[in-house]
């Protein structure tokens, strides 16, 4: 027991010792997770890059694991503020896909290298956005995506990334700009309904003015056949007049227009105590002389061709 007692102190040591040996040379060991990459130093310089799995270096601190790169694809998500040509701030999402090209270049080329792509992307789409209005901006999101890529990618590469993918989303305006753009929306679509307004008023009156017109070109043909049917009766009687008066049609005509004048003063003298005279020219007062003469010529054929009776003279009649 007093031996035992005398050498505890070595046993203790001894344990010790072994611990730290093996805690030491588990140092060497190196345990790569899947879809990433471990880059060792040496005394702080760059020696090696351990893939999946597990592997060896030399240990610690001799050789350490300085930082694990995650070879992942990487979403990143930025809110751009920015001025457009015609003046107007707006907020432009953005989503970039990213992915380590070179871990090596990744780890000591860029601090802070999400941070970075995201200025280098946010300068890029701050200058071409400016070149463009507002309303512009909604059509280029495609043309600024490849331009992203075809811009950025050769200079990203020297970093060790590269862009898989740019997702530009529509601009959102500040609320000013789009009470103001509502305004303008509201005002095109009362404009436009205005306008519908205006052509069915067109449509309308136009339809209504066809149709007026079809029916007094109805009407004026109904107008013209009564006259025709007037003239031609009018004219038959006038024959047949100047036939049985002997005289010429024109005599006959101006005598038919002074009995029809005749018939419309006694007409308008039995409706009212006002009687209505037709102040005549000096030629209708020939033609009404030249129309005594005839129905005195006529009379007297008349008389003797019937019984005998008194007839009063057509001069007093008149």
């Amino acid at each position: 027991m007093s031996h035992f007692i005398e050498h505890a102190g070595l046993y203790t040591t001894l344990v010790v010792f072994i611990i730290c040996l093996f805690t030491w040379l588990a140092t060497c060991i190196v345990i790569t997770k899947q879809k990433t990459v471990n880059i060792v130093e040496q005394f702080g310089r760059y020696v090696s890059t351990k893939e999946a799995g597990i592997s060896l270096k030399l240990p610690a601190p001799i050789q350490t694991v300085a930082t694990t790169i995650d070879m992942n694809i990487i979403s990143l998500k930025e809110k751009l503020e920015l001025k457009t040509k015609d003046n107007l701030f707006i907020t432009y999402p953005v989503a970039l896909q990213v992915q380590v090209l070179d871990p090596v270049k990744a780890c000591y080329e860029l601090e802070q290298p999400h941070k970075q792509i995201l200025s280098f992307v946010g300068s890029f789409i701050r200058s071409e956005a400016g070149k463009h209005e507002f309303i512009e901006l909604y059509a280029l999101r495609n043309e600024l995506e490849e331009e992203v890529i075809k811009h950025l990618g050769d200079k990203l590469a020297e970093f060790g990334w590269q862009i898989k993918a740019v997702l530009v989303d529509e601009p959102i305006p500040s609320q000013d700009v789009r009470k103001s753009y509502d305004a303008v929306s509201e005002s095109l679509r009362n404009l436009e309904a205005a306008r519908n307004n205006a052509e069915a008023q067109k449509v309308s009156l136009i339809a209504e003015a066809e149709a007026q017109k079809e029916a007094k070109k109805l009407y004026g043909e109904g107008i013209s056949d009564q006259r025709d049917a007037i003239a031609t009766g009018f004219s038959e009687s006038i024959s047949k007049l100047a036939k049985s008066m002997g005289t010429t049609e024109e005599l006959a005509a101006a005598f038919l227009l002074q009995m029809t004048k005749f018939d419309t003063i006694r007409e308008s003298s039995t409706n009212g105590s006002l009687i209505i005279t037709d102040v005549q020219s000096n030629f209708e007062l020939n033609n009404t002389l030249n129309l005594q003469n005839t129905f005195r010529t006529f009379a007297q054929g008349y008389q003797d061709v019937s019984a005998p009776k008194q007839v009063k003279n057509v001069d007093d009649l008149s």
